[in-house]
């Protein structure tokens, strides 16, 4: 240690924590492209980026649904509104390969990048972003990436708030935010580490998506050709839903009760939203979003709180899990949808609905060959929550240094 300051030889203090002497903590805008006027640029003034100016196919807009927190979104590239190349010429506000999006406004801390592999070569950064493009002889944007969507960031961000009612970044503040600079060839190892994992990752969720796809896929040809009114084979019949499932709710937890490190997650109509240390439910079921959200279908076989926006689907029909999977994720929730402020479907709505149910033969196989699928798509799962604790224990030691690795490394 130095009889100066206790800092590890080898090291220098920085902001951000001590880091390897031949690394540099920057600010982000030491970073910049030098060769663009403005490598750091927000989005247009709302009224100049507003829905009038939509049409249905032209430049992307991105906007907050294609940002999400963390380093398992990259960029969603679904859901975009468009505009005329015009309009988004006079606008100006591109993002392209390798540029870095942070929202400005609303879920601070979400941070995305465009890549290669995205749908479209430009987009339009809306009123709600902030687009970074830097200088790669001195930054690997994938590198940058990794560091402003990590944990450490998410909370920098954060405190670096300056809303009052509505969480808001805007340049001045994005510009100042610091960055680790390992040499460029250790920038590359660290990248490369991690996009390893994500290359996995994105691979077995491919497989899985297709894997399901299989099985809806059988169920529409075994299923599917048999309408209401039709002549059905003999042992089908036409029920209820009621018939086919056991329906009750969730129950609501307060905020303020959820517990950080919780052993159960507690899943709303949107998927996890907290941890508690109890659980509501203890078996294989269906859920579906039943106020806010409305068509989100989603099954659960582990303990877990399911909170009061949810309906649970518990199939009471022998042999018809997968069946009643794949029967709801059919229905048409917005024809059901009761809401008046927001979406909202009853149980005694969803129960009434009219369905045609096969005899237990059919229903058998069909449950035989969806485990299989299934099966392996749950073994898929697991490989995926593995790799991403693994990386996500990597990142905080190759962002520090703590970690070193170099280029060759992973040759």
């Amino acid at each position: 240690m130095s009889e100066i300051d206790n800092i590890p030889e080898g090291w220098v203090e920085t902001e951000i924590g001590n880091i390897p002497i031949d690394w540099k903590c920057v600010n982000f805008i030491e970073v910049g492209d030098d060769n663009v006027k403005r490598p750091f640029i927000s989005g247009p003034f709302g009224s100049n980026i507003s829905s009038k100016f939509f049409v249905e196919s032209g430049v992307p807009v991105i906007r907050g649904n294609n940002l999400k927190l963390g380093i398992d979104n990259k960029f969603n590239d679904e859901g975009f509104a468009y505009l005329t190349k015009e309009k988004a010429n006079e606008l100006g506000t591109y993002a392209e390969k390798d540029d870095i999006i942070f929202t400005a406004a609303g879920t601070i801390g979400q941070v995305g990048i465009i890549e290669e592999k995205n749908k479209y070569s430009k987009y339009i950064i809306s009123n709600k972003q902030l687009r970074a493009r830097l200088n790669k002889k001195n930054v690997l944007p994938i590198y940058s990436y990794y560091w402003f969507s990590s944990p450490i960031m998410e909370k920098i961000l954060k405190k670096r708030n300056t809303g009052s009612t509505i969480p808001l970044i805007n340049l001045t503040i994005l510009k100042t935010l610091p960055l680790p600079l390992p040499p460029l060839p250790e920038q590359k190892a660290i990248a490369s580490i991690l996009t390893s994992f994500d290359d996995k990752i994105e691979l077995l969720q491919a497989q899985n998506k297709t894997l399901e796809t299989i099985a809806q896929t059988i169920f529409k040809e075994w299923f599917g050709k048999y309408q209401i009114g039709d002549d059905l084979p003999e042992g089908w019949r036409v029920g209820e839903y009621s018939d086919l499932v056991k329906l009750s709710s969730g129950k609501g937890v307060k905020k303020s009760d959820y517990i950080k490190d919780g052993k159960y997650q507690i899943i709303g109509a949107n998927g996890k939203i907290g941890r508690l240390n109890k659980f509501l439910i203890n078996e294989k079921v269906i859920l579906t979003g039943r106020v806010g959200t409305l068509g989100t279908v989603f099954m659960l076989n582990k303990p877990a709180w399911i909170s009061d926006n949810v309906l649970i689907n518990k199939p009471c029909i022998e042999n018809s899990f997968y069946f009643t999977y794949f029967t709801l994720k059919g229905f048409n929730f917005f024809a059901l949808n009761t809401g008046s402020t927001q979406p909202l479907i009853t149980q005694r709505d969803l129960k009434s609905v009219n369905i045609i149910i096969p005899e237990s033969i059919i229903l058998k196989k069909y449950e035989e060959k969806s485990n299989i699928l299934f099966s392996k798509i749950e073994i898929n799962t697991a490989q995926i929550q593995t790799l991403k604790k693994t990386r996500d224990t990597l990142l905080p030691k190759l962002m520090s240094g703590q970690l070193r690795v170099q280029d060759n490394d992973i040759r």
